[in-house]
């Protein structure tokens, strides 16, 4: 084969995989159910004739301090993980302005949610040995402390801006007052060795959870020899991942995950 004719099957090769990506994905909305409050999550499914066989998958969780927030917030990522290979997930969970609930609560529905994802993988084709959990904020935390609470880990973490705080500091505070009930803040202290590799992805000028003990959080993570990977975002502050707010910041975190979850997921496109 001479150089142009090289040239030209690689070409034809890019076109090809670019065409794979670009075919249609399928959205499902289902529910599970806790205390009798119907909980959506929607299903986003990569098409079958670009990706076959069973896919990793993802489940996310949206932010909001535990009082506001519906599951569209991840709807754009859900997308775009779908038409790179995954079966994507965003649920939804009981929130202050809507049911009156406490963070408590909210932590009960994502153990539901999580079991409802794993019960449903192979029906979606999702393979319930390669599922990550994710969220922003207050989802994140979610994310974080369902392994824990529901005896099941994930085989990834993926959090943007996670509210990790010195539990020492937030007594008495709006932060604080998150965690009502019997769920504390996630410190440090509540690393355990064995937990699934972690991508942290933060702003250095997030005021609303200050970086510094996120990146205390992370180190303390390596030294107990987890994979706890934390990606800081200068000039940015709380939220700064979210479509809405920043396009360039979106992409670049929404790429740095898929590398992240592609690495540790064995995700092959």
């Amino acid at each position: 084969m001479d150089e142009r004719q090289a040239f030209l099957k690689k070409q034809e090769e890019t076109a090809a995989r670019q065409s794979r990506r670009d075919l249609p994905i399928t959205t499902l909305t289902e529910y599970y159910e806790s205390h009798g409050v119907s909980l959506g999550l929607d299903v986003c499914l990569p098409n079958p004739a670009a990706f076959s066989g069973p896919r990793p998958g993802v489940l996310f969780f949206f932010g909001g301090g535990f009082m506001v927030g519906s599951r569209a917030a991840f709807g754009t990522q859900c997308e775009e993980l779908a038409r790179h290979g995954y079966v994507a997930v965003t649920a939804d969970y009981r929130i202050t302005t809507l049911h009156g609930t406490e963070a408590s609560d909210s932590f009960e529905d994502g153990v539901l949610a999580w079991a409802y994802v794993r019960e449903n993988a192979e029906r979606w084709g999702m393979d319930p040995g390669r599922i990550a959990l994710g969220g922003g904020s207050a989802g994140a935390m979610i994310a974080l402390n369902v392994g824990k609470l529901s005896g099941v880990m994930p085989r990834a973490l993926v959090l943007f801006n996670p509210g990790i705080f010195d539990p020492s500091a937030v007594d008495g505070t709006r932060i604080g007052s998150w965690y009502t009930g019997r769920i504390p803040p996630f410190g440090p202290e509540d690393l355990k060795r064995g937990m699934p590799p972690m991508l942290i992805q933060h702003g250095e000028e997030d005021t609303t959870v200050p970086l510094q003990p996120v990146r205390a959080f992370a180190d303390r993570a390596r030294e107990l020899g987890i994979d706890a990977r934390l990606i800081p975002y200068p000039g940015v502050g709380h939220g700064f991942f979210n479509f809405n707010r920043s396009r360039p910041h979106y992409f670049m975190t929404l790429g740095a995950a898929m590398l992240f979850l592609d690495e540790i997921l064995e995700n092959r496109v």
